[in-house]
């Protein structure tokens, strides 16, 4: 699911946030990237730094993913995709 524009970012971040508080998938490797903030910081309302990098895994199938937005240059990868990990 693409991010391109801060709108679509925000909406993704509810999204994701609402699934997360439904217990459909839980944050991993939270203390993995030193520049980036767990997800339970980071507001749907803006205000983030330059990138977002989060991972997270499906409680039911186990598969992980990622939500990544560099906020600061923007581009084509921002989003939500399954991980290769």
């Amino acid at each position: 699911m693409s991010a391109t524009s801060p709108k679509k970012l925000s909406a993704l971040i509810v999204k994701i946030k609402a699934a997360v508080e439904d217990g459909v998938f839980v944050e991993v490797n939270a203390e993995q990237c030193e520049y980036t903030e767990p997800f339970e910081k980071i507001s749907p309302n803006g205000g983030w730094g330059d990138i977002i990098e989060n991972q997270f895994e499906c409680t039911s199938c186990k598969k992980q993913y990622t939500l990544f937005a560099d906020t600061y240059h923007g581009g084509s990868n921002n989003g939500w995709s399954e991980s290769n990990t």
